[in-house]
């Protein structure tokens, strides 16, 4: 019987192991309704042309963005189950390597940016359609809603180009990820009294 091992390589007592079993299939349940739900709100705004407002699109874009959450998540998760029964400690924390750990790691990164701004941006568009009753309201909403796809696309493009040119991206032991951030921020802000390395 093969023993199974926890995140960081310790072995996990045998009522645990079904535990883990219980977790991924519960994620992996949530996570295609996720993905039905996303698909659903798609379709409808493509198959009625009445719904296509500015605010609906937005929303949208949010799903999207949700809809790469989920995904990646999928993919680590199926990805993790691969090195949960690793005995060799050293073998799983060189898994970081991983093409696919890096890959899912990068569209993990950029869609909870992305969704995270798009959620942002549909609260300050609700603020702009509340308070703003002005004559050139359709023009500001236009501008607001070019300006929130260039932002909420473009900036977790290059955060995730970041992370990936400092090696950020894909399987870490516990905590390393955590100092490297540390250092990143020594380096950039020049905390290195502040921040105890």
């Amino acid at each position: 019987m093969e023993e199974n091992l926890s995140c960081n390589g310790t072995p996990l007592p045998e009522s645990r192991g079904g535990v883990i079993v219980a977790s991924v299939v519960l994620s992996s349940t949530t996570s295609l309704l996720s993905i039905i739900g996303c698909f659903l709100l798609v379709f409808t705004y493509l198959a009625y042309g009445n719904l296509r407002t500015k605010g609906r699109a937005m929303l949208v874009h949010l799903s999207i963005a949700d809809l790469i959450i989920v995904i990646s998540h999928i993919v680590g998760l199926w990805n993790y189950t691969k090195y949960i029964n690793i005995q060799n400690l050293n073998e799983r924390n060189n898994s970081n390597k991983d093409p696919i750990c890096v890959t899912q790691g990068a569209f993990l990164v950029f869609g909870t940016v992305a969704s995270l701004l798009w959620s942002n941006a549909i609260g300050i568009y609700m603020l702009i359609l509340v308070v703003n009753k002005s004559a050139r309201a359709a023009m500001i909403h236009r501008i607001f809603y070019i300006v929130s796809c260039v932002v909420c696309w473009i900036v977790p493009v290059l955060l995730v180009a970041v992370s990936a040119g400092k090696h950020y991206l894909g399987f870490h032991t516990i905590g390393s990820t955590g100092q490297k951030f540390k250092k990143f921020m020594v380096q950039v802000h020049g905390l290195s009294e502040i921040v105890d390395i």
